[in-house]
């Protein structure tokens, strides 16, 4: 009689065990988790670890503007907004082919009629979400007024 009681020990100790061991993984699990950075689409877009710059001339040739555009920041910039200003008026355009990661250079051409006026070109950087939608870093890009011949 005494031997039948110590049967239902090893699955009360196996019970247990599992128990201990699904408890140290999910606390395993949870500690790993917190070092790993949010997805911009999680609503915390940074825009202190962005910075846009000119890596070249900015010029006019063959009615486009022609521009190189230098990610000196941290993070990925997914596209560049181009304000144009000239005696017509303001317009804006994302150019949404210009993603650029740390320390990528890229050359890009926007079309662009040029009447010899005050033109003033502002490039600023946007960084996205997952549902394709940017935020504006408007005090890390980069202004250009003056416009020569490409």
């Amino acid at each position: 009689m005494l031997f039948t009681s110590k049967k239902a020990m090893s699955p009360l100790i196996a019970t247990v065990l599992l128990i201990a061991f699904a408890v140290a993984l999910g606390a395993m699990i949870m500690n790993w988790s917190a070092g790993v950075e949010p997805d911009i689409g999680s609503g915390s877009v940074n825009c202190d670890s962005v910075s846009l710059s000119n890596a070249g001339s900015v010029c006019y040739g063959n009615t486009s503007l022609s521009f190189n555009l230098r990610n000196d920041g941290d993070a990925r910039i997914d596209a560049v907004k181009l304000i144009i200003t000239d005696d017509f008026g303001t317009t804006q355009t994302t150019i949404r082919d210009s993603a650029l990661i740390a320390g990528e250079t890229i050359q890009r051409e926007k079309p662009y009629v040029y009447n010899d006026g005050t033109v003033k070109l502002e490039f600023i950087p946007l960084l996205g979400d997952k549902e394709g939608n940017f935020q504006s870093c408007d005090t890390k890009g980069f202004s250009q007024e003056v416009l020569s011949d490409c």
